[in-house]
């Protein structure tokens, strides 16, 4: 049963994350109980071997507010987070990702500041605040970082993390702007935003992943991420 006029809607990509998105989901309950927030959690599970889809459904029996969607087929992040994204009716809409590397417990400062801003990102460097990364990664992250800021003109320390809290309507006036093959989506998302909406970054710790396999390969995407930098800017 859905939630009927959601105030938050979570959208949540998942693949063989069995075990942490009962974790998470249950973390991001207690927060908008007590914060008493209306929220609706929308898990789009790309049909994982591990029965991720089973968990969430067992869930919503408990609290009643957890929506669970399987793709079985044109997997990807991107396209599960789209799925999502499409589902989604509450008034603000925070995407995060199942592995535990986002900590809820930023979700009511970030819902505070939606009072004066259209979008609110939580920034994996404004602080340098990555825990457990090697430090040659999080170089080659942040080199990647700048060279983004520096093609396309925009402001923004961190274009591709999933941790981010937007109003409905920004993403109902870029939607059809936004490309899901590959996973250069976000940064899509954070460039065309920022033409038009007001944007807050907010400092987060980031925590990489504890259980389960990384869904992303940076060497493959790389030739990828570099060819959409380049039309986007030129296509704007």
């Amino acid at each position: 049963m859905k939630i009927k006029n959601p105030k938050l809607s979570i959208v949540i990509p998942t693949y063989n994350e069995k075990k942490n998105i009962v974790i998470l989901i249950n973390n991001l309950q207690k927060i908008v109980k007590k914060k008493d927030i209306l929220t609706e959690i929308i898990v789009v599970d790309d049909n994982s071997p591990d029965k991720t889809a089973k968990s969430t459904i067992r869930l919503n029996k408990k609290y009643g507010n957890i929506v669970t969607i399987i793709r079985k087929s044109n997997k990807g992040f991107s396209k599960s987070l789209m799925c999502g994204l499409k589902e989604a009716r509450g008034k603000y809409i925070l995407c995060m990702d199942a592995d535990l590397v986002h900590d809820p417990k930023e979700l009511p400062k970030m819902l505070n500041l939606m009072k004066n801003n259209d979008m609110v990102i939580g920034s994996r460097y404004l602080n340098d605040s990555i825990i457990k990364r090697p430090k040659y990664r999080n170089a080659i992250s942040l080199i990647g970082q700048y060279f983004q800021r520096f093609i396309l003109g925009i402001d923004i320390s961190d274009t591709t993390n999933n941790f981010r809290m937007f109003k409905y309507e920004v993403f109902q006036s870029i939607k059809h702007k936004l490309h899901t093959d590959g996973n250069v989506f976000l940064l899509e998302f954070a460039y065309h935003a920022s033409k038009k909406y007001k944007i807050k970054e907010i400092p987060i710790y980031y925590l990489e992943r504890t259980e389960g396999e990384s869904k992303l390969s940076a060497g493959k995407e790389a030739i990828f991420f570099l060819h959409r930098i380049i039309k986007l800017r030129f296509s704007g």
